[in-house]
């Protein structure tokens, strides 16, 4: 598994790699990273956690993992966002990162968007979709009226989102947002 630098992170030396996992005491000669092993949280204060270095991975109450960084924590899919843009997207001031199949805990690259927060409203909030036939005015919509979790109805093979008022499967809308 190839590893990318974090060097944005400062102190510490860190690594991310394509499986959305974060590393401890990297650099280009250490033949020994050390993967920060995700964990669950439970509770507040909660001093379970082996940290490495003074780091540890943690599911947050929001289903998000961060990694705790000195003292301050950091989501590990902004983390993932950042250091792979090629794949993600440029990162830039007040950027959010999507989760494009709805499973917060899909850090790979290829799962995550860098856009504005407007962007992100509108993607879960102002989207049309046809969902088992049904339309409905955002993913929130659906979600609300089919008690259907977002990340069931961003898997369903026949799920239709309404571009510009054009109709597209998931697979095809990449291609038509990239101009191609």
């Amino acid at each position: 598994m190839k590893l990318k630098q974090a060097k944005w992170l400062g102190k510490g030396h860190y690594a991310t790699d394509e499986n959305g996992n974060i590393y401890y005491r990297y650099d280009e000669n250490d033949q020994r990273p050390i993967k920060l092993e995700k964990k669950r949280e439970y509770g507040r204060g909660s001093s379970q956690f082996k940290y490495i270095g003074n780091s540890v991975v943690v599911e947050r109450s929001n289903y998000y993992y961060s990694v705790t960084i000195g003292k301050a924590d950091k989501a590990v899919h902004v983390i993932i966002a950042r250091n792979y843009p090629e794949i993600c997207g440029e990162w830039f001031e007040g950027a959010v990162v999507h989760h494009i199949n709805g499973l917060k805990h899909d850090n790979r690259p290829e799962n995550l968007q860098v856009m504005t927060p407007e962007e992100h409203t509108k993607w879960h909030f102002k989207t049309k979709i046809n969902y088992n036939g049904e339309e409905y005015a955002s993913f929130a919509e659906a979600t609300r009226k089919t008690q259907t979790p977002y990340w069931e109805i961003i898997a369903n093979k026949n799920l239709i989102i309404f571009v510009d008022d054009l109709p597209f499967l998931l697979t095809e809308l990449h291609s038509y947002q990239q101009g191609a």
